[in-house]
């Protein structure tokens, strides 16, 4: 439907949704927000944005409903006011050390803020992480190298991960390098053409 461009019938798909745990909705409403930036439908992403912030107590109530809003804003690309949420999280470094998925996200969220030397700073703390498996930790660093513009660090990365790569064309980190030909050529399809069950 985003594709398509048919934003009548995706809003009301994703109304649907909201019977869902909020955690849940939330999840494939970032998904579809990211394909609606994707396909240029700003308009549309305005409103779920809205929608969603809506439905999340405003200030959040606990640590999880936290990282639900932070999650939000980074689909939204409102890096400033991810970054004011952060410093209102009590542990944070405890965190960032035990969760990779969030310290991607935290120093992508500093790289998009101008405090480069900090995300850089997160991406060597994740070198000595034991934290998530290693294709998580790829894909954090990937997400980092990419928001601070090294294309290069961010296609290797990626090449030696064991990611599947289907969801990264929404993930707002890879904005900086969307047309940088290496990561556009990660990023295609390969076909396979067979002839007489030979590849």
């Amino acid at each position: 439907m985003v594709g398509l461009g048919r934003e009548v019938a995706l809003d009301s798909l994703l109304q649907t949704l909201d019977a869902l745990p909020v955690p849940a909705r939330i999840a494939v409403q970032n998904q579809a927000m990211g394909e609606m930036r994707a396909h240029g439908l700003g308009d549309a992403v305005d409103r779920l944005t809205a929608t969603i912030l809506s439905a999340l107590p405003n200030p959040p109530e606990s640590l999880d409903q936290v990282l639900l809003l932070g999650q939000v804003l980074y689909f939204a690309r409102r890096w400033e006011e991810v970054y004011s949420l952060t410093q209102q999280v009590p542990g944070l470094e405890d965190i960032l050390a035990r969760d990779v998925f969030v310290a991607g996200i935290y120093g992508v969220m500093l790289a998009r803020t101008g405090r480069r030397a900090e995300a850089s700073a997160v991406n060597d703390r994740i070198t000595l992480t034991e934290s998530g498996t290693a294709a998580q930790r790829d894909l954090a660093q990937a997400e980092i190298a990419a928001a601070l513009g090294d294309g290069d660090e961010a296609v290797r990365l990626l090449g030696q991960s064991a990611l599947k790569l289907a969801s990264i064309h929404v993930d707002p980190a890879f904005d900086e390098i969307r047309s940088y030909p290496p990561f556009v050529a990660l990023m295609t399809p390969r076909s396979v053409c067979c002839t007489n069950g030979r590849a």
